[in-house]
Formats: C-alpha cells, sequence, structure tokens
C-alpha cells in the first residue's frame, strides 16, 4: 500500500499539460481498434503472442482458481497453504525480472517457448506435489516462467508493432 501512495504521490506531481499530447492520437473508436487488429493480422510475432498468450491466460485462469482447491483439499495446508504458493509464484516472477531481459533480448523465439514451458512444467509439478512445500518449490519454477514470458511477450510487441499503433496492438 505505501508503494502504491508514493507512486500516486509522485505521479500527481507531473503537470498535466506534460500527461497530454499536443495534437490528438486517435482516429476514433473504430477507426483506432481496426488498425490495431491490421497490425496484429500483419505480423507473425504478434500474431504468436496473441495466440499463445490467450491460451496461457485462459489455462492461468483455470490454474488460479484450482490452486484454491489445491491448497486446502489435496495439501490439507488451508489458507497457509494457498498463501505459501502464490509467495513462491511470487518469488519466481522476482527470479525472473532479474535475468529475463538478457535472455529475451539475445533470442526472444526460442526464449519465449522456453519461459512458456518452464511456466507449464513448474503447474504440473505443483499439480502432482505430494505436499504444500513442494508444491510451493514447483510454484516457483511456473512463477519464473510466466515472469519471463511477460517479458518475451512485451518484447514481441516491441518489435513487431509500429510506433504509432504499438499501444492499440499491445491492447
Amino acid at each position: 500500500a505505501a508503494t502504491f501512495a508514493l507512486s500516486a504521490a509522485l505521479v500527481a506531481r507531473v503537470p498535466a499539460l506534460l500527461l497530454q499530447s499536443e495534437r490528438r492520437v486517435g482516429s476514433g473508436h473504430w477507426r483506432d481498434l481496426a488498425e490495431g487488429v491490421s497490425a496484429v493480422r500483419a505480423s507473425r510475432a504478434l500474431v504468436c503472442v496473441l495466440v499463445a498468450w490467450s491460451i496461457t491466460m485462459l489455462a492461468s485462469g483455470l490454474v488460479n482458481v484450482a490452486e484454491v482447491f489445491l491448497a486446502r483439499r489435496t495439501y490439507d495446508a488451508g489458507d497457509f497453504g494457498f498463501g505459501l504458493l502464490w509467495t513462491g509464484s511470487g518469488i519466481g516472477l522476482v527470479l525472473s525480472g532479474l535475468v529475463a531481459a538478457p535472455l529475451v533480448e539475445k533470442r526472444v523465439t526460442s526464449a519465449y517457448v522456453g519461459f512458456l514451458l518452464c511456466f507449464a512444467l513448474g503447474i504440473a509439478i505443483a499439480a502432482a506435489a505430494p505436499d504444500v512445500w513442494v508444491g510451493a518449490l514447483a510454484m516457483v519454477v511456473a512463477g519464473f516462467g510466466n515472469g519471463g514470458a511477460v517479458v518475451a511477450n512485451i518484447t514481441l510487441v516491441q518489435r513487431g508493432a509500429p510506433d504509432y499503433v504499438r499501444g492499440r496492438a499491445f491492447t
């Protein structure tokens, strides 16, 4: 909460004029949407991100719901176990944040595939783990893959979309 409050205080100090473009950026909602869709369709990198990340997010949503039952029923670890699984995932996210950028910069495609496989492997190991402690370690692996894949996603979007349409393509 304190870091969010500090961020809000810093942003509030930026003059409103600096947060606005000198000219209107968009061409209307539907035209902007069409430009974004066209940019995605024209770039293999963007189509890759759209398909791969859509599947990943669907699966991730299912995993998020299942984690509660995994911690409470399968591991019999209650709220503590659920918190431990999320802590493991968070640790993995932090670790990948420290190392993902150089890996992605060198070979974005193979890094993306590797991170997605790491994400999936971590989830699979957590699902088969005999207890919450092994499950939490597996979630470190999953979090590492998740965080690295996000860095690869952003890199692919930055490389695949022209500047003027990047925000619409990313969305």
